[in-house]
């Protein structure tokens, strides 16, 4: 993805991995890529990619709704209707209710700096997975809203978070600030993601917006199809990872060039 002097994205380069369809989520660990479709999880090497077994039925829920990755390389999973996991490459740990998170219907979830995992749902607003504390946001703390589709930590240390009714959040050093479609957010917010100039990237459906630190503005950029909904972005070795919803189908792009961390 090259970049012109006005911002926007001249050149599209992409490829596609062809044995999965529609990915969820995309995560990083020292091997390769994490992909999550619905129901189904995959790792790709750099040359392959391999599907890897769940512990549930998926088939009758929205499935597998976000992916991160600890210090330790362990895959955490967040789902809808049970609660988040995580994986050590050989067996399953669940969370749910009853282990802090606000609800089992988990839309994002997110590993900080400090090793501690956050965890948004649907109309429960954020909270922390820790042996010691629970630590919960909510609408009553400033949040813009209590359902939260997306989670970042940005180079601050602070923590956004992405909702699914034209807004967004800022939690940092105990104050929240927030933004709406007056500001420039349309839709639900899927994904945020900070590159090496510290500008914060979110995808809105079918647009891509960045927070440059004086507002938010709508970057253009030339859709490989007629219609692109980007569910995911991701960055890893200097590249911009996108996993849209094209024309009804699924695809995995890279972005070859795009901002990096």
């Amino acid at each position: 993805m090259r970049m012109t002097s006005n911002g926007q994205i001249s050149r599209l380069d992409s490829v596609r991995l062809a044995s999965f369809g529609w990915a969820q989520a995309v995560a990083t660990d020292g091997e390769g890529l994490w992909f999550a479709e619905s129901e189904r999880l995959w790792h790709f090497d750099g040359t392959k990619e391999r599907q890897v077994a769940i512990p549930w039925d998926l088939s009758e829920s929205l499935g597998l709704t976000d992916l991160a990755v600890d210090d330790n390389d362990n895959l955490w999973v967040s789902t809808w209707g049970h609660g988040a996991s995580v994986y050590d490459g050989v067996n399953w740990r669940t969370y749910t209710t009853e282990d802090g998170l606000v609800n089992d219907q988990i839309m994002a979830m997110h590993v900080d700096r400090q090793g501690r995992v956050w965890a948004g749902g649907l109309m429960g607003g954020v909270s922390r997975l820790d042996a010691e504390y629970r630590q919960l946001l909510t609408v009553e703390d400033g949040l813009a809203h209590n359902l939260v589709m997306s989670i970042l930590e940005d180079d601050d240390g602070s923590l956004w978070f992405g909702h699914a009714f034209g807004a967004i959040s800022r939690w940092s050093r105990g104050s929240m600030d927030t933004w709406d479609e007056e500001d420039g957010i349309e839709g639900r917010t899927d994904d945020l993601v900070q590159d090496s100039a510290g500008d914060v990237w979110a995808a809105n459906g079918d647009r891509l917006s960045r927070f440059t630190g004086d507002g938010w503005e709508e970057v253009p950029f030339a859709s490989p199809t007629r219609r692109t909904w980007i569910r995911d972005l991701h960055v890893h070795q200097g590249d911009l990872w996108l996993s849209s919803n094209d024309q009804g189908g699924g695809a995995i792009y890279r972005h070859v060039g795009g901002p990096s961390k």
